[in-house]
């Protein structure tokens, strides 16, 4: 199986936000490394780091996933001490069937360079094949939505026309 996973790992306890699935993954969260005093005064509550949650993907079947670490056994006391506040821990994994290989690919890639986060499983390609899907904003245009858009201009553009033909013979 030819799996990539990655790890949010920042030096300033980051959260990175995934823009194919638009939402953040949790880092690794390190009192160790602040150095701010408040923080520091925390440390005794969190002696050691809680880690990050885990954005893979499996290039044979496309299936894009996050991972919880809190459930593995390692980190059972990390667990209680956040379940006895009251919180509750997303699920051990969470698939996405599908997903646009080339899209997932540049945005881990992206983390990964930008030191966000760091591979700990697989290795992430030096080309990535296909178009990734860079904008969120709009959804993509395709050929019918480009001919509708196109035709709704040229009727806007008919309609001012003939507007103005008879504003002209007032």
């Amino acid at each position: 199986m030819k799996t990539i996973e990655i790890e949010i790992d920042s030096p300033h306890n980051e959260a990175f936000h995934f823009r194919p699935l638009g939402r953040n993954i949790r880092g690794r969260f390190d009192l160790t490394r602040e150095t701010e005093p408040l923080a520091m005064m925390r440390r005794n509550e969190y002696p050691v780091p809680i880690p990050s949650q885990r954005l893979g993907i499996d290039l044979e079947t496309s299936e894009g996933f996050i991972s919880e670490p809190l459930h593995d056994p390692e980190h059972v006391a990390i667990r209680d001490r956040i379940e006895s506040r009251g919180l509750s821990l997303p699920r051990a994994r969470e698939a996405f069937a599908a997903v646009h290989v080339p899209t997932w690919l540049y945005w881990i890639k992206r983390a990964v360079e930008s030191g966000l986060a760091r591979v700990v499983k697989g290795e992430l390609p030096s080309v990535i094949e296909g178009e990734p899907q860079k904008s969120f904003i709009t959804k993509r245009a395709t050929p019918k939505t480009d001919d509708r858009l196109v035709a709704a201009i040229e009727r806007q553009n008919e309609l001012m026309a003939a507007l103005l033909t008879q504003l002209s013979k007032k």
